[in-house]
C-alpha cells in the first residue's frame, strides 16, 4: 500500500521546519515563525512493515503475495492464489512415487522417426516474431530451470534503445537455432526440461505442474503462429482443442442442438488416462515430419531423448507424451490422435484435445468406443472408463435404456450416467434443467469467496470483480447456454453482485447508484457488470461468431443451420432494444451490449432531479473521466488508491453518499455528497492535485527528451504571475511549450448551467480564460492551457497536449501503452486531488510571529521553546507561543544548522564552529574549522558533514570547553542522523543511505547501504526504529532500522520536490516541499 494525502498547508516559498509535542513550527521566507496544529482524526496512513513500491512477506502470509501479484498485473494469478483449493503435495515419497508414474518410461518397443535430413529446411523467424511470442507471456509468468523469466525479458526489450534492439537480435538468433534443432545435446536435456511440482487433486491423487524454459517456451510459440493455418483447416471440424477460435462454444452450442433435434439414442463422453504424459512419441513425430516439416527438427530434438524434470532435489525423466510446459504440446497431441479420431463413424464427433464427445445410434457409438479402445492403446493412451460418461435423451423407453447402459457398461465398466439436470460439456450446462442447478453451485461459490476479498485492499478487491469475478468468471457459460431466459435467477445473481460490491467498498448502493455502476465504464459506470445485462449479448454474439465452425460440426443429416435458441435470443434482444436494427457485425458482442447501455445511460439523464445530477452524469460518460477505473493498483507506479481514497472515488463517480453533512471551516454547509470540497477555496487537495498533474507532464516531457521545468523564471504574464511550466528546448514550429494546469469544479454552481448541457465545458472555459491572460507570450511561445475538471473530462487543448505527448511516448519507448499510462497517472491525479477535498484535513494555524527580517536558515525545537537563526544576528529563542525568551551569542559566521541532543542546543555554523547551550548558556565551542553541513551526536562521539566527508570528532564538554580528537573520516554527506547505536548518512552520489555502527571499536563500519532514491536526497529524519528520506524525486520514503540492515517500509509521491523534512514519532513526520507545501504523513 502507498501513502495518501489527506492534509496540507501552503505558507511562503521554501520554509525550514521543526517539530515539537504536537506542534509543527515553520520558518517562513518573510522571516516570520508560524505555528501549526492539526485537527483531522485520521491522518496520511501507511501500514506498519510492509508499505510502499516494495513488498517483503513471509511465503503464508496469502494475502499480501496476492496483492503484489496485482500489483505486478498478475491478477488472473492473484485469483486462482486467493480461491484456489489446491494445495502443494508435501514432500514425501509417496508425492515422488506418484510423480514418477505420471511420466513413464519408454516402452521398449517404442519406435522413433529418423533424424531429420541434414538438408532440411528449418522454420527461421524474424525479430518481430520473437518479440510477438515474448510480449505474448501474461503478468506473472514464471521461468523455468535457469530462472529466466519472460518478465526479464519483457523489461529488457523494453525503452532500452539499441541495447534492446541487440538483445531482441541475438535472441532470435538463438531461437532460429533451437527450430534448426542444433542445440548443444549436452544442455538439450535441461533446455528442454522443467521445474516441476506436484499439486493434490480433489479427488485424491497427484498433479504434475511444469514450468519449462522460457527460452523453450518462446521457440514453441514462434512456431504455434506459423503452423496454426495449416493444422487449423486439416484439424476441423473433429478436433477443436488448436486452432479453432471459440472451439469450446462451437461445441455446446453444436451438442445442444443435436440433442434438441433427436440426434440419436446416446451421447457418449470420452476420457482418457494421463493423456498428455502417455502419448507415443513416435506418433506424434511421425504426423510432425508428414504434415509440417519446417518444425520436425526442432521437434525432433526436443523429444528424441529424454528431457529431465526437477523435483526439490529429484530428477525425473520425461520420456514419453508431450513435455509439459511445452506451448505446442495441444498442437502435437492433437496431430498424434488425428486419424484414430478420424476412423469413427458417430454422426456427432468432436474432440477438444484428449476430451471427446460421439453422438449418435447406439450401435454405432458402441462400435467407435471398441476402435478407441483398441487404437487408442497402439499410440500409449488407455480410456478411463470410470470417467467416461453417457446420456440417453428421454424420449428413449426405459426398456431400451437399460439395455443401452447394460451394453456400454459391458465395454466400459462403472461408465457414468448422465441426466438432463447434469449433463454437461466443457464446463457448460446443456439443458435448462442443468442450468439452474449450475447457477446456484455458482452462486454458492460467489458467496464464499467474498470474505476473501475483504482481506485484501478495496482498489485490488475491486480490480479481481472486474476482471475475474461474477461477469467475467462466468462469460463462457453465458456466451455458450441460453441463462437469459430465466430472469429470477439472473436476478439472483445481481443481487449478490450488488451486496458483495457494497459490502466491499462500504457504500450504500440505491437502485439509481447501482443503475449507472453496473454500465461500462465508457458509459459512466465502473466496469462491474450485470449478468442479467450481459447474458443477452454474450449468447447471441456467441452464436454468430462460431456459426461456422458450428455448420462444420453439425451432421448434414440434422437438417439445421441455425443454432438452438438463437431465434428466440433474436426476438429477446428485440423487445429490450425496440427500433433497433441488429448488428451490422453479429460477431461483436459489443455491439449487442451498446444499445441498452446507450438506453440506460438516456434513461438516467432523464430522470435526474436537478442539474447538478445531469452534469455528474455527463461527465462521468466522457472517455477521460474513467481513465483511472483502468490503472493497474501499482504501489510500484504509484497508481495505487488507499481504501479510503478508493471509496471516496467511487462514491463521487456515482454521486454516492460519502461523509456526514458537517460545516466547512468556510462556514459553508457541506452535505453527504461531500461536492462542497471540490470547489471550495480552503479544501486540502487543490494544491496536491494542481502539483500532481504539473509534475506529471514534466516528467512525460522529459520522457521523449523534452527537458522541461516548472513555474519557469522570466516567463510572466501581465499581472506578473508565472505559468506552470516550460519546455528548455523548441515542441513545435520553433516555439518552446509553457503549459499552465487548471482544474475547475464540475458541479459548481457557476458551471453547472453549463455543464448540465455540455460534459467538459468548465474545462473548455477555462482553458479559453487561460488563453486571454498569457496573450502575451503567443509571439514567443507556444502556450497551451491544460484544463480538467473535477468529474474527469479535459478540455480541447489538454486532450489535444497529451495526444501529441502520447504519440512521442510511443515512438521513444516502443510500448503503445505508453500514451494510456500517461493518460491513466493524469486521470489519478484528478481522482487524488477530490479525494483530499473532500474531506477537512488542513493544519489550523495556531500561533505566528516575525522572528527575523529574512527566511530562518535553522530551526530546531524542544522542551517547550522554539529556536531560531538566520543571516541577521544570533540564534534566537522563543516561547512556543511566539514571545521571545533571549538571544543566543555566536561565533561570528551564520548559523546553517541547529540540533538538540539530551536538553543541549548544538549549533553548527559557516566556519566550522559547533556551539553548544545549556539552558541557554553556551557550555562549549569547538572550531573543526570547515563549514558544518549537519550534525549528530552519540556521546562522546559527534558527527559532522563537511563537504563529502562524515567527520567523527571525540568532545568531552566537562572536561574540555575547546579541545576535541578526531577519530575518523569517512566518505558521505548531508544530510545526517544518529538511530541508537548506528549512525546514518547519504553516501557521496546522494541517492544512497548508508547505515553504519557509530562505535569506535568496529572503525565506524559500514552495516548496510540501499538506494533510496534516483535523484538527490535532500532530507533525512529519524524517530524510533525507522528512518524518513525525501528529496528531488518528490517521494517520501519510511525505511525500518532492522539490526544491520535498512528495509523499506513506506513510500508516497507528493508530486514536487521536498526541501526539509522532521519526523516527530517513528510513524509520523512533516515535509515541506518547493513552494511552501507542507504535508503531514502518519503510519498505522
Amino acid at each position: 500500500m502507498s501513502l495518501k494525502i489527506e492534509g496540507e498547508v501552503k505558507v511562503d516559498s521554501e520554509p525550514v521546519v521543526a517539530a515539537w509535542s504536537d506542534k509543527l513550527f515553520v520558518g517562513c521566507e518573510d522571516g516570520s515563525i508560524k505555528v501549526f496544529i492539526h485537527n483531522w482524526d485520521t491522518v496520511v496512513s501507511i501500514p506498519p512493515d510492509d508499505l510502499g513500491i516494495f513488498h517483503s512477506y513471509h511465503p503464508k502470509e496469502k494475502y499480501k503475495i496476492i496483492e503484489t501479484k496485482i500489483s505486478d498485473g498478475d491478477i488472473k494469478g492473484a485469483t486462482q492464489l486467493m480461491f484456489s483449493n489446491d494445495s502443494v503435495a508435501p514432500d514425501t515419497p509417496e508425492t515422488l512415487q506418484g510423480l514418477q508414474s505420471k511420466h513413464p518410461p519408454q516402452p521398449p518397443s517404442a519406435q522413433l522417426p529418423d533424424a531429420p535430413a541434414s538438408d532440411s529446411a528449418p522454420l527461421q523467424v524474424l525479430g518481430t516474431d520473437v518479440y510477438g511470442a515474448i510480449m505474448s507471456f501474461r503478468c506473472g509468468s514464471t521461468g523455468g530451470l535457469d530462472g529466466l523469466s519472460p518478465q526479464h525479458l519483457k523489461d529488457l526489450l523494453a525503452s532500452t534503445g539499441q541495447a534492446g534492439e541487440t538483445l531482441l537480435s541475438n535472441l532470435t538468433a538463438l531461437i532460429n537455432l533451437m527450430l534448426a534443432g542444433k542445440v548443444n545435446t549436452l544442455i538439450a536435456p535441461l533446455m528442454y526440461g522443467a521445474r516441476l511440482c506436484a499439486l493434490n487433486k480433489k479427488d485424491g491423487g497427484i498433479r504434475p505442474i511444469a514450468v519449462g524454459s522460457t527460452l523453450r517456451r518462446i521457440a514453441s510459440k514462434v512456431c504455434c503462429r506459423q503452423i496454426l493455418p495449416k493444422l487449423s483447416t486439416y484439424l476441423q471440424p473433429l478436433q477443436l482443442g488448436f486452432g479453432s477460435k471459440g472451439g469450446c462454444e462451437a461445441a455446446v452450442h453444436a451438442l445442444r442442438t443435436y440433442i434438441e433435434h433427436d440426434g440419436g439414442e446416446v451421447v457418449l463422453k470420452v476420457d482418457i488416462k494421463n493423456a498428455f504424459n502417455s502419448i507415443d512419441r513416435g506418433t506424434f513425430l511421425t504426423e510432425i515430419k508428414e504434415l509440417t516439416p519446417e518444425i520436425y527438427p526442432y521437434l525432433w530434438q526436443c523429444y528424441s531423448s529424454p528431457s529431465n524434470l526437477i523435483y526439490n532435489s529429484n530428477l525425473i525423466h520425461s520420456e514419453v507424451g508431450c513435455q509439459q510446459g511445452d506451448p505446442l504440446g495441444p498442437a502435437i497431441f492433437s496431430l498424434a490422435i488425428h486419424k484414430t479420431i478420424s476412423s469413427l463413424k458417430s454422426k456427432l464427433n468432436m474432440w477438444y484435445l484428449d476430451d471427446g464427445t460421439l453422438g449418435g445410434e447406439s450401435d454405432t457409438v458402441l462400435d467407435d468406443l471398441r476402435t478407441l479402445t483398441d487404437n487408442m492403446r497402439e499410440i500409449g493412451l488407455e480410456l478411463n472408463s470410470s470417467k467416461c460418461e453417457i446420456f440417453i435423451p428421454s424420449h428413449i423407453s426405459e426398456a431400451r435404456k437399460s439395455i443401452i447402459i447394460q451394453r456400454f457398461n459391458s465395454l466400459a465398466p462403472n461408465i457414468k450416467i448422465l441426466d438432463e439436470t447434469s449433463l454437461r460439456l466443457l464446463g457448460a450446462p446443456i439443458h435448462e434443467q442443468s442450468i439452474n442447478n449450475f447457477i446456484s453451485e455458482k452462486i454458492n461459490s460467489f458467496t464464499n469467496k467474498i470474505p476473501h476479498l475483504l482481506k485484501i485492499s478495496k482498489h485490488m478487491a475491486f480490480q479481481i470483480i472486474r476482471y475475474s469475478l461474477f461477469v467475467p468468471n462466468f462469460t463462457y457459460i453465458l456466451r455458450c447456454s441460453p441463462i437469459f431466459k430465466n430472469k429470477t435467477i439472473l436476478s439472483d445473481i445481481d443481487n449478490l453482485i450488488q451486496n458483495s460490491l457494497s459490502k466491499i467498498l462500504n457504500l450504500p448502493f440505491r437502485d439509481r447508484d447501482w443503475l449507472q455502476a453496473s454500465l461500462p465504464i465508457r458509459f459512466g459506470g465502473i466496469g462491474v457488470r450485470k449478468v442479467s445485462d450481459v447474458a443477452l449479448p454474450a449468447f447471441l454474439s456467441s452464436t454468430h461468431s462460431t456459426l461456422a465452425l458450428y455448420n462444420k460440426i453439425i451432421h448434414p443429416s440434422l437438417g439445421v443451420s441455425e443454432v438452438s435458441c438463437c431465434g428466440e435470443a433474436k426476438e429477446a434482444w428485440q423487445s429490450i432494444c425496440p427500433g433497433e436494427a441488429l448488428p451490422e457485425n453479429p460477431h461483436s458482442q459489443r455491439l449487442w451490449d451498446e444499445p441498452k447501455c446507450l438506453s440506460t445511460g438516456r434513461h438516467l439523464l432523464e430522470t435526474s432531479p436537478n442539474n447538478t445530477e445531469r452534469a455528474r452524469l455527463l461527465a462521468t460518460a466522457e472517455r477521460e473521466s474513467g481513465l483511472w477505473l483502468h490503472a493497474l493498483p501499482s504501489p510500484n507506479v504509484g497508481t495505487f488508491l488507499d481504501d479510503r481514497s478508493f471509496q471516496t472515488a467511487i462514491g463521487l463517480r456515482l454521486g454516492m453518499k460519502i461523509v456526514q453533512p458537517h460545516h466547512c471551516p468556510c462556514g459553508a454547509e457541506v452535505s453527504q455528497l461531500g461536492h462542497h470540497g471540490l470547489s471550495c477555496r480552503r479544501s486540502a487537495g487543490r494544491l496536491s492535485r494542481h502539483a500532481a498533474l504539473n509534475d506529471i507532464l514534466r516528467r512525460a516531457l522529459v520522457s521523449v527528451n523534452t527537458p522541461a521545468v516548472l513555474e519557469p523564471a522570466g516567463v510572466i504574464r501581465d499581472d506578473g504571475k508565472r505559468p506552470d511550466g516550460m519546455s528548455l528546448i523548441p515542441w513545435a514550429h520553433g516555439r518552446p511549450l509553457v503549459w499552465d494546469a487548471t482544474c475547475v469544479d464540475t458541479l459548481a454552481a457557476s458551471h453547472v448551467p453549463h455543464t448540465s448541457r455540455a460534459a467538459g465545458a468548465a474545462a473548455g472555459t477555462a482553458e479559453n480564460l487561460k488563453r486571454e491572460k498569457y496573450r502575451s507570450l503567443d509571439s514567443t511561445y507556444l502556450f497551451l492551457p491544460f484544463g480538467v475538471e473535477t468529474m474527469g473530462p479535459w478540455g480541447p487543448d489538454a486532450k489535444s497536449l497529451v495526444k501529441e505527448i502520447s504519440s512521442r511516448l510511443a515512438d521513444v519507448s516502443g510500448d503503445k501503452r505508453a500514451g494510456a499510462y500517461l493518460r491513466q497517472r493524469l486521470s489519478l491525479a484528478i481522482q487524488r486531488g477530490n479525494v483530499a477535498s473532500s474531506f477537512d484535513g488542513s493544519l489550523t494555524p495556531a500561533a505566528s510571529w516575525a522572528a527575523h527580517a529574512v527566511q530562518p536558515f535553522a530551526l530546531a525545537a524542544g522542551g517547550g521553546r522554539v529556536y531560531s537563526a538566520s543571516n541577521d544576528g544570533g540564534v534566537r529563542v522563543w516561547a512556543d507561543d511566539g514571545s521571545k525568551v533571549t538571544e543566543l551569542a555566536i561565533a561570528g559566521p551564520d548559523v546553517g544548522t541547529l540540533r538538540i541532543f539530551g536538553g543541549d542546543l548544538y549549533a553548527g555554523d559557516e566556519g566550522g564552529n559547533v556551539l553548544i547551550y545549556n539552558n541557554n548558556e553556551e557550555k562549549a565551542r569547538y572550531n573543526l574549522l570547515e563549514e558544518v553541513k549537519d550534525i549528530g551526536l552519540s556521546g562522546p562521539f559527534l558527527f559532522t558533514v563537511r563537504d563529502l566527508d562524515v567527520i567523527v570528532t571525540e568532545i568531552k564538554p566537562e572536561e574540555s570547553k575547546t579541545r576535541f580528537t578526531t577519530r575518523h573520516t569517512m566518505e558521505g554527506r548531508a544530510p545526517l542522523r544518529v538511530a541508537g547505536a548506528a549512525l546514518l548518512a547519504m553516501a557521496r552520489g546522494g541517492t544512497a543511505l548508508q547505515l553504519l555502527d557509530a562505535s569506535v571499536d568496529t572503525r565506524f563500519k559500514k552495516l548496510h547501504e540501499v538506494k533510496v532514491s534516483d535523484m538527490i536526497v535532500t532530507s533525512l529524519d529519524v524517530s524510533g526504529d525507522f528512518a524518513w528520506t525525501a528529496g528531488w524525486d518528490g517521494h517520501v520514503r519510511r525505511w525500518r532500522i532492522a539490526g544491520d540492515q535498512l528495509t523499506p517500509a513506506g513510500e508516497l509521491n507528493l508530486g514536487a520536490c521536498v526541501n526539509a523534512l522532521v519526523a516527530t514519532a517513528p510513524g509520523e513526520a512533516y515535509a515541506v516541499m518547493t513552494g511552501g507545501r507542507i504535508v503531514r504523513v502518519k503510519a498505522d
